[in-house]
């Protein structure tokens, strides 16, 4: 498993966030999936992947909002999937977007 170095992934990052905002016409929209720390545990553990600490994802929900709204500007949404399907979701999803 390789890992990115954490300045690498800083260029990569505001390079993506540049040519989106640049490549764009029109505002942005930034989609935030998220769920409950419960429903991510079980998702965690169900598909054998690595537990992430909670005050990571609750970094997580903070940090990232700011960042795409100061890199990209425009709207964000956060859409909790922890009681949704996935063609709930992707209903909802539609009815954004048009």
């Amino acid at each position: 498993r390789k890992v990115i170095s954490r300045k690498s992934f800083n260029i990569i990052y505001k390079l993506c966030a540049s040519l989106s905002a640049s490549c764009t016409q029109g505002q942005n929209v930034t989609f935030f999936f998220d769920a409950s720390n419960d429903v991510l545990f079980k998702r965690y553990r169900s598909r054998g992947s690595f537990m992430e600490k909670r005050l990571y994802l609750d970094m997580q929900r903070r940090l990232l909002p700011h960042l795409y709204s100061r890199l990209l500007g425009g709207q964000i949404v956060f859409i909790d999937t922890s009681s949704n399907s996935i063609p709930d979701v992707q209903q909802l999803l539609r009815e954004i977007v048009l």
